[in-house]
């Protein structure tokens, strides 16, 4: 809905999609899990996927190939999987097209605290976290 509110922009999402076994989620089974006949995305209203890119898969293997077709990246968002491994990854990876302005947004960061330090260092920035929760945010600043 903000792509819609601004009036333009781009959404790239990687999604490795779970799916629900029965129409009822079972026990044990993750409370995000895509419900049966449904597929990544079921609940974004058709209006809203216009400038929406999905691309299914590992984000190991889907990340860097995306990244080598933008500019940049103002926005982004990690939700998952929370790995230590994986976040250092992702925020590797994402660092070189992160410039002036851009924002990172991520949660469950108590799996490795130090790469959003890492990251909010290589900016001269800090790392902000919100409340007493893994849920975290760091802006790069402008230059100057």
């Amino acid at each position: 809905m903000g792509l819609e509110r601004n009036g333009g922009g781009q959404l790239h999402s990687i999604d490795l999609p779970q799916y629900q076994k029965a129409e009822k989620r079972l026990k044990g089974e993750l409370s995000w899990s895509i419900p049966p006949g449904k597929d990544s995305g079921w609940a974004i209203p058709t209006r809203l996927k216009r400038d929406w890119d999905l691309r299914k898969g590992r984000s190991e293997d889907v990340l860097p190939g995306l990244l080598r077709q933008l500019p940049s990246v103002d926005l982004y968002c990690h939700d998952s999987p929370w790995t230590a491994g994986h976040l250092a990854f992702e925020f590797e990876t994402i660092r070189p097209k992160l410039h002036p302005g851009s924002i990172v947004v991520a949660d469950n960061t108590d799996v490795n605290p130090g790469a959003a330090r890492t990251l909010a260092r290589a900016f001269a920035t800090k790392v902000r976290p919100r409340g007493t929760s893994s849920l975290i945010g760091i802006r790069i600043p402008s230059l100057g």
